[in-house]
């Protein structure tokens, strides 16, 4: 890579032309603005109004070597340990996966569910289960937007969970959380609740080799593989949904694009209905809404 420029209009086109030859060609404006503001602490008006100024050799080295960890795939929310979800900011690391953008379409659907069901839980705080929760970025983003509400986060990984435990104590909601390391609703035992949540791994085995290089190698295969058809994570929630599911509760997952159709069929021989289909910002089926029938 060339010296890259000091002065900082000059060394934001440089890194966006730079970072536009690698893997991620299409965030490359947005890494570089993202560098920018993490190692010369400038932002992008700052690049706008005063792209004169200059910036320190010390901040340069810094920026450079994060460039070449971009180049060679590592994403920019591992470069820097944070990635940003609902408006909040989340820890990262290679125990888990980096929560991504469509995932707020289940959020959506949850608040929207809870809305139109707050006056059941005037009594009795609504009871929310996170099954592999990974960064814990879809509970506690309804623990900080359900002030009432209470949660268990659920993963298999205690090196997850670690993470999670953090991204509670960061946003102040440990008090209302607690932490289960164990497979999918298994781990429940005979607890019950109002809403199930679920992002499990729904990749088929063997499409692991054709992901991408960043994700095959910076993000945890655990998260990653659902088993031979990429749906073996849900034919075990589905088994036991109507224990730990309260009469009037819901299951809200997510899934492959192409998936809602086949786990349906699991869902209807388990008992329960889809009560809608959850689509993602691209318009794509990205998840479900399931209930054991409302009394």
């Amino acid at each position: 890579m060339a010296k890259l420029p000091a002065d900082l209009g000059a060394l934001y086109k440089s890194l966006r032309d730079v970072l536009a030859s690698g893997e991620d060609a299409d965030c490359a404006e947005l890494d570089a603005r993202i560098i920018i503001e993490s190692r010369a602490d400038k932002t992008y008006l700052d690049i706008l109004t005063s792209p004169e100024t200059i910036i320190t050799a010390e901040q340069l080295t810094l920026i450079a070597d994060d460039v070449k960890r971009r180049i060679l795939g590592e994403p920019i929310a591992k470069i820097y340990g944070v990635k940003e979800f609902w408006g909040r900011a989340f820890k990262v690391n290679g125990d888990v996966l980096d929560p991504r953008p469509d995932t707020e379409s289940i959020i959506e659907a949850i608040l929207a569910w809870h809305k139109g069901n707050a006056s059941r839980y005037k009594d009795a705080p609504l009871q929310i289960v996170d099954i592999g929760t990974g960064t814990g970025c879809i509970i506690l983003t309804l623990l900080a937007e359900i002030p009432h509400a209470m949660g268990v986060a659920v993963d298999y990984s205690w090196a997850a969970l670690d993470v999670a435990r953090e991204n509670a104590h960061r946003l102040g909601l440990t008090e209302r959380v607690s932490f289960i390391q164990g497979d999918y609703v298994s781990a429940l035992n005979d607890s019950v609740a109002d809403v199930i949540v679920t992002n499990p791994p729904y990749i088929p085995s063997a499409d692991i080799t054709n992901l991408s290089e960043s994700v095959k190698t910076y993000d945890p295969i655990l998260a990653l593989d659902g088993g031979e058809d990429g749906l073996d994570p849900y034919k075990k929630i589905f088994i036991s949904l109507k224990k730990n599911l309260r009469t009037n509760g819901r299951l809200f997952l997510e899934c492959g694009y192409d998936q809602i159709q086949a786990i349906t069929r699991i869902g209807e021989n388990s008992g329960t209905t889809l009560e809608r289909i959850i689509y993602d910002l691209g318009g794509h089926a990205r998840g479900g809404v399931f209930s054991c029938g409302d009394k």
